[in-house]
């Protein structure tokens, strides 16, 4: 296989959902949290897990971010589109998946996602 130079991340990753439902709201939470040091990444291979690397005594155990490049957490920006019009801490507040306090710990944030709207 033919090496080849992957060029570090620069700018902003945008990170448009499709619905604004549990699943987007816990989503969006859990990496606003996890950027805040207010939560862990459980369940992100690429923030959490580690690949194994070499063999025998040559192995070493690296994250995904220090093999390639990735975007940093603090560069993810959201974008959602849903039939409703809530933003997304109203729709996080309705879905009543996570607890109310982690949700009002990045309430700020999660207020300036607004929804573009959807096709009916």
């Amino acid at each position: 296989m033919k090496n080849m130079n992957v060029k570090p991340a620069e700018g902003r990753l945008g990170i448009l959902i499709v619905g604004n439902g549990a699943v987007a709201t816990t989503f969006m939470v859990g990496v606003l949290m996890t950027r805040r040091g207010l939560g862990k990444p459980i369940g992100s291979m690429t923030q959490y897990d580690q690949l194994r690397i070499g063999r025998g005594n040559d192995k070493k155990y690296l994250k995904y971010g220090e093999i390639v490049p990735l975007a940093d957490l603090h560069d993810i920006v959201f974008g959602c589109w849903d039939i409703y019009p809530q933003n997304a801490y109203q729709s996080a507040v309705y879905a009543e998946e996570l607890r109310k306090d982690d949700i009002d710990s990045v309430r700020q944030e999660l207020e300036q996602i607004v929804l573009m709207k959807a096709a009916l």
